[in-house]
């Protein structure tokens, strides 16, 4: 399609330069060519020249907005194709089907004033619609001696031959949009990834723990609140015992040391009973690390567990982490 345009805009830019060879004037009207009407004529003449400027710049302006639109629909599916390994494309996909839709559409209205067979326009002055256009916005000036080409008439002249179809406006806006938000998701996602790859190789010790007693604890949690991963810290820093989702597939419970520090004499075989936010059950500690502050999300893994609670050693950046699985 760009390439089909490329051409269209030189067709009509030689076409535009070399008017009285493709166009002869005396054809737009018998009545240009009889010599008592030389200075109509003579008016005429210019303002189908006129026009012709209008039209070439028009369709130039439209040809650029289609070449615009592919370029940015082009760009959107490499977007999309490197970031559905990472991310959801359904979105950013359906913008690219309305965008082409929209170049569709554009396309439908440059050629409107084309003819199916320009060699034959000067026997066919009737079926070319550009020279039906010139006619109509000129022929006042055939009419009369008298007219000074008010404002009316060049106004008339000038008028765009072309309009941009409704929606294309929206639909590279959405575009654009959408592909930005798409590219940024995915970056985030391969970046989580990578991280959890690094946090992994780096190795965390599992803390050794000792036999665990012949009459195990028992520690009550009780979950007052629940978060996605963006908002876990602001939610266990107003002092919630708070599920925190992760997206890792292991439910995670936090909690500060301030507010409850039970998480730090737990120990392999004790038993944990938790309530609140759909996760009431009894759990038995079955694993624990040691970590410091920063530590990827992936730590999670190491555990061994179906589930996890966390909370901090006071006034330092270490960590314990406890691994628990659910027996009731």
């Amino acid at each position: 399609m760009v390439k089909k345009s490329f051409l269209r805009v030189t067709a009509m830019t030689v076409a535009a330069a070399t008017a009285l060879l493709v166009y002869p004037f005396f054809m737009d009207t018998p009545a240009v060519a009889e010599q008592d009407h030389s200075e109509r004529g003579d008016r005429f003449r210019t303002c189908s020249e006129t026009v012709r400027e209008v039209f070439a710049a028009n369709e130039l302006q439209l040809v650029a907005l289609e070449i615009n639109l592919q370029n940015r629909i082009a760009g959107a599916e490499n977007v999309s194709k490197s970031a559905s390994q990472y991310v959801e494309t359904g979105e950013l996909d359906g913008a690219i089907s309305v965008a082409r839709n929209a170049v569709t559409l554009v396309n439908a209205e440059i050629t409107k004033f084309e003819t199916s067979d320009r060699s034959r326009v000067a026997e066919n002055r009737l079926k070319d619609p550009l020279a039906q256009e010139v006619t109509k916005r000129c022929a006042i000036f055939l009419q009369t001696d008298e007219l000074e080409s008010p404002r009316d008439v060049i106004d008339g002249m000038r008028a765009n031959f072309f309009q941009v179809p409704l929606g294309v406006s929206q639909a590279i806006d959405s575009l654009e949009e959408t592909s930005n938000a798409t590219k940024g998701a995915a970056l985030a996602e391969k970046e989580r990834l990578a991280e959890i790859a690094r946090a992994a190789s780096r190795g965390v010790n599992r803390v050794r723990e000792p036999d665990a007693p012949k009459t195990p604890s028992t520690w009550n949690v009780h979950l007052t609140a629940s978060s996605h991963w963006e908002n876990c810290q602001a939610t266990i820093d107003r002092g919630h015992w708070a599920y925190c989702d992760y997206d890792m597939g292991i439910p995670w419970f936090g909690v500060h040391t301030s507010v409850n520090s039970t998480v730090l004499r737990m120990k392999i075989g004790d038993i944990v009973k938790i309530t609140g936010q759909g996760f009431d059950g009894t759990y038995k500690v079955v694993s624990s690390l040691n970590a410091r502050f920063p530590v990827a999300a992936s730590i999670l893994y190491k555990l061994g567990s179906g589930y996890a609670l966390q909370t901090c050693y006071p006034g330092a950046m270490n960590m314990r982490l406890v691994g628990i699985d659910k027996i009731g």
